[in-house]
């Protein structure tokens, strides 16, 4: 052990190639350099060693910082020295598997509801124990998964992902226990299965609820056994295969329909992870924005920085029944469209805003308009004591008015003055009860909503 006195000794000796440590504990408040400062130059260095924080001052902000910097824990005072001892246990051994890639490369969100799953999957990566994870279509579960078997001992394996509700029954045994030449008609050469290509790996069992009652109860036996018998073999072979498996619905409702197995659930899920919808972290959605702008970017040859504050306004209220899968087909498809802009506005998703009644939008702000059409707009007056967003509205409807006034109802030219597309101006229209033929053949004098 070497104690030292400031952040700067901390970063000088930890960087010397001369020296290896195998952990860090500092105080958050130190000298010169604070404790998160050393955190983040150790990372930047590409140093793969746990830093424990500790702090008498702790606040939400520091621990988020902390935990999004890469600290393997965030413990404040007064604490019992037994238990860091148990967390420097737990660190060390944590650290010798996942030191060769990332921390949570894949996974993407500082919210601290995802910090919770973080930790989560700090402590029980390192187990035996089986994990189940629990979330709605496109949340991101087998991200999870693999980084569960990233941080595991069974990292050195593969990870083996067997999509339950995508394999026939009759191919369920064959695929995932494997067969013997000649079992049935085709079986032309003996087949090891996927629980043997897994071993001493990660096999993740994605959307195990949708089994059948008798794989079930096959697959329960080779849980309870670690042992599988091919498809055509009188003999078993013994498997070590560390199991994530994964739900879209409630398991307990499943189980109450007689869906799933009691028996079965309780031994897949002896840890749960329960993943939030996106609609319940809404807080990360700036951020995973510029996550698929930077990932399409990079795919695509396109040159997109940034996405406009009106189509961000219309994420912010959308309530996302695909998740995280719904908004990166959606940024895909938008950034496509777009080709070299720099900005993805309203207009690069063309007819896939047809859904955009599936928004319960109303704009804070009047951004969803260009500055020069809302300034033509006549003045509303302002009721303090009724409703902002019902101001809003008047707002809209009252540039809407001005364009089609402007263009004696041309809709493709009113939306071109209202920065919108046709399709999101056609349902506009329809929301506030305005026809095309109202508008054709009056003057260009501004009219109120």
């Amino acid at each position: 052990v070497e104690a030292l006195t400031d952040g700067e000794a901390g970063h000088e000796a930890i960087t010397s190639p001369d020296r290896g440590y195998d952990l860090v504990i500092t105080d958050v408040r130190l000298p010169g350099r604070s404790g998160l400062e050393l955190l983040e130059r150790v990372r930047a260095a590409n140093i793969h060693i746990p830093v424990i924080l500790i702090t008498a001052y702790a606040s939400p902000e520091d621990a988020v910082l902390a935990m999004k910097g890469g600290a393997y824990d965030y413990i404040t005072k007064p604490f019992k020295v037994e238990e860091v001892k148990g967390i420097i246990r737990n660190a060390l051994g944590a650290e010798q598997v996942k030191a060769p890639s990332p921390r949570f490369s894949e996974i993407i969100g500082s919210s601290p509801e995802m910090q919770v799953i973080y930790d989560l999957i700090d402590r029980i990566a390192p187990t035996h124990a089986n994990v189940l994870i629990q979330g709605e279509s496109g949340t991101g579960k087998e991200l999870v998964a693999r980084a569960i078997h990233r941080a595991s001992r069974a990292a050195s394996g593969k990870f083996v992902p067997i999509s339950c509700n995508a394999i026939p029954e009759t191919l369920f045994e064959s695929e995932v226990f494997g067969h013997t030449k000649g079992a049935f008609t085709g079986a032309t050469a003996n087949k090891a299965g996927l629980f043997a290509e897994a071993d001493r790996g990660s096999a993740f069992l994605d959307e195990v609820g949708e089994l059948t009652a008798p794989i079930q109860t096959k697959l329960l036996r080779v849980l309870q056994e670690k042992r599988v018998r091919r498809v055509g073999s009188v003999k078993e072979v013994s498997v070590d295969v560390k199991i994530i498996s994964s739900v879209s619905r409630s398991p307990q409702k499943a189980i109450q329909q007689n869906r799933l197995r009691k028996d079965l659930y309780y031994r897949l899920g002896v840890v749960m992870v329960k993943l939030p919808p996106l609609r319940r972290r809404r807080d990360s959605l700036d951020e995973l924005t510029r996550h698929f702008l930077r990932k399409y970017n990079a795919r695509l040859g396109t040159n997109a920085r940034a996405i406009s504050h009106g189509v961000m306004d219309l994420f912010h209220t959308y309530h996302w029944p695909g998740n995280l899968r719904e908004l990166e087909h959606l940024i895909e498809g938008a950034m496509n469209i777009a080709g070299q802009d720099e900005v993805i506005g309203l207009q690069h998703f063309g007819p896939g805003l047809d859904t955009l009644e599936q928004f319960d939008y109303t704009p804070d702000t009047p951004s969803f308009f260009p500055h020069n059409s809302i300034s033509q707009a006549p003045p509303i007056p302002e009721d303090t004591h009724g409703n902002f967003a019902q101001n809003q509205k008047k707002r809209e409807e009252a540039a809407i008015c001005n364009a089609l006034t402007k263009t004696s109802g041309n809709v493709t030219r009113a939306a071109r003055i209202l920065g919108l597309t046709r399709q999101v101006l056609h349902y506009k229209m329809k929301k506030f009860g305005l026809r095309r033929l109202d508008f054709m053949g009056r003057t260009d004098t501004p009219q109120q909503g």
